[in-house]
């Protein structure tokens, strides 16, 4: 069933009709947009190029002699327990590096003492700056370090894993 114009006049008044029919008109128009859009920009077939197969051919190992493995006499040199630094050539104020802890790390302690409590670990090649020192204590030299980028980090090491910036 159609409605007739007066119908739809009398239900939506004659503001509503004119509203229901031009959003029909936009939806007709919308929808053949769509469709001819589709028409004119589909992509045109591409004929199928198909892959050439190919064929890897794997060889099986063979029976083959192996050598012998060479051996190589090396000289048994003994590892120090500190490393080469002596801690020369430290000054206050000076950066300085830590070195040779083999990946342990560089305990910098509340005091300069072997038992005092460790406040932070320094890793090898960190910069410190320092500020205090030296004091001679358990048979170590003691500097007292903050580093630069993170003054959080601070506290006394000891010298034979430091080495002044700028040498060797």
């Amino acid at each position: 069933m159609n409605p007739s114009p007066r119908f739809l006049e009398r239900v939506f008044g004659r503001a509503g009709c004119l509203w229901i029919g031009g959003a029909t008109a936009v939806g007709v128009l919308a929808w053949g947009g769509v469709a001819l859009a589709g028409l004119l920009l589909r992509p045109a077939a591409l004929p199928q190029v198909l892959p050439t197969p190919v064929l890897t051919v794997i060889y099986a190992p063979t029976e083959t002699s192996t050598p012998a493995p060479t051996t190589i006499a090396l000289e048994a040199t003994a590892t120090a327990t500190l490393p080469l630094s002596s801690g020369e050539g430290i000054q206050l104020g000076a950066l300085v590096e830590v070195v040779g802890t083999g990946g342990d790390g560089l305990r910098l302690r509340a005091q300069p003492a072997l038992n005092s409590q460790i406040l932070v670990l320094g890793v090898d090649t960190e910069v410190f700056q320092v500020d205090d020192g030296p004091v001679s204590a358990d048979g170590f030299d003691w500097w007292y370090l903050v580093n630069p980028y993170d003054t959080a980090k601070q506290g006394w090491a000891v010298s034979a894993y430091l080495r002044p910036l700028g040498s060797p």
